[in-house]
């Protein structure tokens, strides 16, 4: 944009230069091929070619390559021309001006009257630049400080922008560090949140809900184990006391026979355990199974046989 502003800008400026400089060489090789008695000074009505002008130079020369005419203002010496000058068509160029400045001029052959012994006019009319310069280099000085500052509003604004978009996730991360096990939890879905993100919120808020009933699936499960267990390990603790220093075989043969149903009946209660575990979080279905209620009440009167008859009871 700045590159092509800048040519946008330095062509119209130099066209209207350009086009300035070619119109006062149309009214100076007019008055040159005119013949008007008691005509002016041309330096009276363009002041700006006087010798302390030291701004606008003009210099002509005939069809011999004679001096004809030339400003006041080039002090006797001569303006550079272009080496082939076609009649009709102006042809612009820079030169260095006889004063030492930089300058741009225009150069253009005039036809005169057929009875004019000069036969045509070669034209060269010049005009200091520098201020087109300085006008030009202050424009290229907005335009580069106009650029920087827009880069520099840029980055700002996307700084900005990053910050402020980034802020949500900011909270989600807050949010999610203090969430604890058993701990009442805010969902990370709140009033605000971009549109964006609530996908990815909502999302996290079921994987969270999915570990912390993981966790509770699994603090229960031990809570259990240790409830389950605590009676059955007590009882083969008691049994294994009580028949410690028993000499006799039959009475050793029915606390192993004991211990091994304490087992059995501890082995049921983790494998039960475990399957409501897997029931609590969907890897198994529940399958109705047939069960023997009457045998396995059976079982349990026969193990406690002999402390009911020791305490006079009977199981109907």
């Amino acid at each position: 944009l700045f590159v092509l502003i800048d040519t946008l800008v330095d062509r119209e400026l130099y066209r209207r230069f350009d086009a300035g400089i070619a119109g006062r060489a149309n009214a100076i090789a007019a008055y040159l091929g005119a013949h008007v008695a008691g005509a002016e000074e041309l330096s009276r009505w363009m002041p700006e070619f006087r010798e302390e002008g030291h701004t606008d130079f003009f210099q002509a020369w005939d069809a011999q390559g004679r001096v004809i005419a030339r400003s006041e203002s080039s002090q006797s010496l001569d303006l550079a021309q272009p080496r082939r000058v076609d009649t009709g068509e102006f042809r612009h160029f820079d030169l260095a001006l006889p004063d030492g400045h930089r300058g741009r001029a225009v150069a253009r052959r005039y036809e005169l009257a057929a009875a004019d012994e000069r036969g045509s006019i070669v034209l060269v009319v010049a005009e200091e630049r520098e201020q087109l310069d300085e006008l030009e280099d202050r424009i290229h000085l907005i335009f580069v400080g106009g650029v920087l500052l827009a880069l520099l509003v840029t980055v700002l604004l996307a700084t900005s922008g990053a910050r402020r978009a980034l802020a949500p996730l900011d909270r989600i991360a807050e949010r999610i560090a203090r969430i604890r096990p058993g701990a009442p939890r805010e969902t990370l879905v709140e009033p605000g949140l971009p549109a964006e993100l609530q996908p990815l919120a909502q999302k996290f808020d079921q994987v969270v809900e999915q570990l912390i009933a993981t966790l509770d699936r699994e603090r229960r499960f031990a809570q259990d184990l240790a409830h389950e267990l605590r009676t059955p390990v007590a009882e083969l603790r008691a049994i294994a006391e009580i028949n410690t220093g028993l000499a006799d075989p039959a009475a050793l043969q029915r606390a192993l026979r004991e211990l091994g149903v304490l087992g059995a009946e501890m082995e049921r209660t983790v494998e039960a355990l475990l399957t409501l575990a897997r029931f609590d979080a969907g890897l198994d279905v529940s399958a109705p199974e047939p069960l023997d209620l009457a045998g396995l009440l059976r079982q349990m009167c026969e193990r406690l046989e002999e402390a009911a008859a020791a305490r006079g009871l009977r199981f109907d």
